[in-house]
Parts: structure tokens; sequence; C-alpha cells
């Protein structure tokens, strides 16, 4: 191998390596939020978290982009994994497909859960449950209210946002829901929840 090759793989590696790191730290965070959002519906506080990181990963992608297309032949094929991947995850989130994903392997714990509709006893130590699991959601209270609505509130960030699940049974008016309360309608009886407030 002649010394001009040897000089060009190590160029090539000097901003291969930041642009896998920089690949790798994308999918990571983009990971976070789709899983983030498919055990709590819509996760505001780790979308709102893992977007600053995603800036900062825009960032520097810009950075290594613009230092690519000057010095690399084969730059565009690398660079543009890291949009696609970000576009992607917009594209999933803006839609709610974790959510409703996390929403399909719970549907049946949480139907099952519905007809009983009653906080589970304490542990046998007397210690209160920290959080209900339900499928793959974790609650910090299930309970019925005066007019027949199970409300299933999720752990996550409890008590500063306030989001779950409703179940509204088909004797009851969809009006009987809060008008403080965003609503997303599942299936069935079954809406999602969050506080606007």
């Amino acid at each position: 191998m002649s010394a001009n090759a040897v000089e060009r793989e190590a160029r090539g590696l000097g901003w291969t390596l930041p642009m896998a790191a920089e690949t790798i730290a994308t999918f990571s965070l983009s990971g976070w939020i789709l899983v983030a959002d498919a055990t709590a519906f819509r996760d505001g506080e780790t979308q709102f978290v893992a977007s600053v990181g995603l800036v900062a990963v825009i960032i520097a992608w810009v950075i290594l982009a613009a230092f690519g297309r000057a010095k690399h032949a084969r730059w565009l094929k690398w660079s543009l994994i890291v949009p696609a991947c970000i576009a992607l995850t917009a594209l999933l989130t803006w839609c709610d497909a974790a959510g409703r994903v996390g929403w399909a392997v719970s549907h049946s714990a949480m139907a099952e859960a519905a007809a009983n509709c009653e906080r589970p006893e304490a542990l046998p130590s007397g210690r209160p449950l920290v959080g209900i699991k339900v499928g793959i959601y974790s609650f910090h209270s299930i309970d019925r209210d005066a007019q027949g609505i199970c409300w299933f509130r999720l752990l996550r960030n409890y008590p500063v946002v306030k989001s779950g699940f409703a179940f509204v049974p088909d004797n009851v008016a969809r009006e009987q829901l809060s008008e403080y309360s965003e609503y997303v309608p599942l299936e069935g009886g079954w809406y999602y929840y969050q506080s606007l407030g």
C-alpha cells in the first residue's frame, strides 16, 4: 500500500468514525423516543429532552456533512442516514405509531383490568404499590368515577403530567369526559387523555 493510499484512508477514518458515532447517537435518541411513546402513548417530557439532544446531533451532522462534502467522495451516502432517521422518527411520533403499537400489545390486558376497575390491594408487607403494571404500561392508579368511567392514570411523570387512559362504557356519554383534557380516541370506548392544565 502506497503512502498516499494510507494517508487517504486515515483522512477517511477521520470523517467516517465521527459520522458513525453521529449515526449511532441518532438511532439511540430515536429509539428512546419511540420506546417512551410505546410505554406512555405520548411522552412529552422524553420527546422534549430527546429533541434537545437531536438539535445537538443535527448541528454536529451539518458540520460533518459539510466537511465530508469537501473532502470525501462517498459523503452523500453516509450523510443521508441521519436526516432520514430523524424524519422517520418525527413521522412515527406525529402519527402516534409507537403509542398505537403499545396500545395494541396492551389492549386485552387493559380490557380485563377495566372489567374490575379497582386498584389492587397493598403489598403483603403493608407498603402501597409503587405502580400497577397492566400490559406494557405502569399506572399510578386505576379507579371508576361516579359516572362509571374507568380511569387508568399513568405513573410516568405523575403528578406533574396527568395522562393515561379512560374507558367510557356504552351507557355513559362521551361528554362526561373532562373538558380540560385532550382525548385521543382509540377503539371502542377507549381514549388516551392528557390534562391541558
